[in-house]
C-alpha cells in the first residue's frame, strides 16, 4: 500500500522524542546467536517527547523481560548514573518492574537509559528516552508556612519538607540561612496532582563507583576488528565474561572520538561498541573487536558524521550474554569536526488532518528523508485507526505533544516530509493520495515552530516544523 512514494532513510525517530523506535535487537545486529540469551530492559514512563517540570520528583517506570531473575536496575541520565536498585533474587517480590524517582534539577533536555541485570551478571540497555525539561516557574508552586525553631535553618528546612535550598531561599527572598526564632518561612510545595509514588524527598542520587585508577603499569593496544583477526569458535559458557571497566571517551580533533577501557575479561568471545548520538537515535552497534588476551587495557577511535553528543558503551560477550561497562557521554564541538555543517534538534508534529470525503476511519503514514525506518504508521498498531469527530481528525493524538517526531538535523541540508492516507468508507478501503515537501532552512529556521500545509488528492494536513 504504501511504496516508493513514502520510502526514506536515515535516522530513527522515538529515541530522541519519537515514538516509533527502531527495536534494540535490530540494532544489535545478525551477529547475535540463538545460544546468546540475556534480559531486556525498557522504559515505560515517561515516554519520549514528554515535558516535565524542572525540580518536580517524576516517577521513570522500568520494566524488563528475562529468562532469569533480574537482580539490579539502573537508572541513567545524560550519561551518568543517578540511581541504582538492587532486587532480592531470592525472595517472592517481582523483579521485572521497579519504579525510579528522579527529580530533574534544570531546564534543557535529559536523556534517560535504564539498565537491567540479573543473576548471571548479563547486562541489558534500554533504548534511551529524551524528555524536555522545563523551567521550573514560583507560579508552578503552591504557598505553605513553617515557623522557625530553635537550631533551624534554611538548609534543613528545606530538608524538612524535601526540598532544594535555593527553592525555599528563592521563595523566601531576604531571609538570612539562620532566620530568628519565630519567624515565619513560606514553604513551597509542588501545585497540582502529585505522582502516585511521590514522596517529596530529594534523595542523593546513588554515585556511580569510581573506576579503578589508570595505572602507567598498564599493557595498551589497539582493538583489532573482529574481521579481520582469526578467530576460533567461541567455547560454551554458562555465564557471561566480566564486563570492561574504566571507559574514557574523549574528543580528539575533527570529528574523531577516542575510546579507552581496560579488559577484565578472561572467557570473552569478542567485544563490541555502542554509541547513541546522530544520526543514530537509539544505542547501536558501531564496532565488533576481537577477543584480548595480550593487553590490560584497549583502545578504538570511531568517527562521527555529526557534532552534537555522544553516549558510548563497550560489551564483552560470548555465548552466554553481555557484560556491559559504564556509560560515557562525550561532546564533539563543531570547531572540531569541519564540513558537517551546523546541527539543532528539531521537532515536527502533525496538528490537523481534513478529508474530502466522509470516511468511517483513517491512517496515514508519515515519514522524512533522514528518518531510520521507511514510514510510521499512525496510529501505529496495525489495528488502530484514525477517529473523527465535530473537531477532525484526532491525528495529533499520535502526531503531536509527546508523540511528536523529535530529531538532530543538520541546518544546511533541507527537510523533506512525506505523507500518504487511507480511508475507509464503509467496506471500501480509499487511497487518499499522498504529498512529499521539501522545506529549506530558510522556511522553518525560528523562535517558533512554523506550520506548513501538504495536500494529497483526498486529504490535507497542516504540521510544523521548528526548535525543540
Amino acid at each position: 500500500m504504501f511504496v516508493g512514494a513514502i520510502l526514506l532513510a536515515g535516522m530513527g525517530l522515538t529515541a530522541l522524542f519519537i515514538t516509533a523506535i527502531l527495536l534494540l535487537n535490530q540494532l544489535r545486529g545478525s551477529a547475535v546467536t540463538a545460544a546468546e540469551v540475556g534480559p531486556e530492559v525498557e522504559i515505560l514512563t515517561p515516554v519520549s517527547g514528554a515535558r516535565l517540570l524542572a525540580r518536580d520528583e517524576q516517577l521513570v517506570d522500568v520494566q524488563a523481560f528475562a529468562d532469569r531473575p533480574i537482580q539490579r536496575y539502573e537508572l541513567w541520565v545524560d550519561g551518568r548514573r543517578q540511581q541504582r536498585s538492587d532486587l532480592d533474587v531470592t525472595g517472592t517480590v517481582p523483579t521485572d518492574r521497579t519504579t525510579f524517582l528522579w527529580r530533574p534539577t534544570s531546564a534543557g533536555i535529559a536523556i534517560l537509559v535504564a539498565r537491567a541485570y540479573d543473576d548471571l551478571g548479563r547486562a541489558a540497555t534500554s533504548s534511551p528516552r529524551a524528555v524536555e525539561i522545563l523551567p521550573w516557574k514560583p507560579e508552578d508552586l503552591l504557598q505553605g508556612s513553617y515557623e522557625v525553631r530553635p537550631g533551624d535553618t534554611l538548609q534543613t528546612i528545606a530538608e524538612t519538607f524535601g526540598l532544594l535550598s535555593n527553592d525555599l531561599a528563592q521563595a523566601n527572598p531576604g531571609v538570612p540561612l539562620s532566620p530568628p526564632v519565630g519567624q515565619v518561612i513560606q514553604i513551597p510545595v509542588p501545585a497540582g496532582p502529585l505522582p502516585e509514588a511521590y514522596t517529596g524527598d530529594d534523595r542523593q542520587a546513588d554515585p556511580e563507583p569510581l573506576d579503578p585508577p589508570w595505572s602507567t603499569s598498564l599493557t595498551i593496544g589497539e582493538a583489532q576488528p573482529a574481521r579481520s583477526v582469526e578467530v576460533p569458535p567461541a567455547p560454551a559458557a554458562s555465564a557471561p565474561p566480566l564486563g570492561p571497566e574504566a571507559l574514557e571517551a574523549s574528543a580528539s580533533g575533527g570529528c574523531s572520538v577516542v575510546l579507552r577501557w581496560t579488559d577484565r575479561a578472561e572467557t570473552e568471545a569478542g567485544f563490541r561498541l555502542y554509541r547513541y548520538g546522530a544520526p543514530d537515535m537509539d544505542f547501536a552497534r558501531v564496532a565488533e573487536f576481537a577477543p584480548n588476551e595480550q593487553f590490560d587495557a584497549l583502545t578504538f577511535t570511531d568517527q562521527v558524521r555529526l557534532v552534537g553528543n555522544y553516549q558510548y558503551y563497550i560489551a564483552a560477550w560470548n555465548g552466554a550474554g553481555e557484560a556491559a561497562s559504564p556509560i560515557r557521554q562525550v561532546v564533539v564541538p563543531s570547531d572540531g569536526c569541519p564540513g558537517t555543517g551546523e546541527t539543532h534538534l528539531l521537532q515536527l508534529e502533525v496538528l490537523d488532518l481534513t478529508t474530502n470525503q466522509p470516511l468511517d476511519r483513517a491512517y496515514c503514514y508519515l515519514s522524512h528523508e533522514f528518518a531510520g525506518r521507511e514510514h510510521d504508521r499512525l496510529p501505529e498498531d496495525e489495528d488502530a485507526f484514525l477517529s473523527v469527530d465535530e473537531d477532525g481528525w484526532n491525528i495529533e493524538d499520535y502526531a503531536a505533544g509527546p508523540h511528536r517526531m523529535i530529531f538532530t538535523h543538520d541546518l544546511d541540508q533541507p527537510i523533506p516530509v512525506a505523507m500518504e492516507c487511507w480511508g475507509w468508507a464503509g467496506a471500501e478501503l480509499v487511497n487518499l493520495g499522498s504529498f512529499r515537501n521539501s522545506h529549506p532552512r530558510s522556511d522553518w529556521e525560528s523562535v517558533l515552530p512554523v506550520r506548513f500545509t501538504g495536500a494529497g488528492e483526498g486529504f490535507e494536513a497542516v504540521y510544523s516544523i521548528g526548535p525543540f
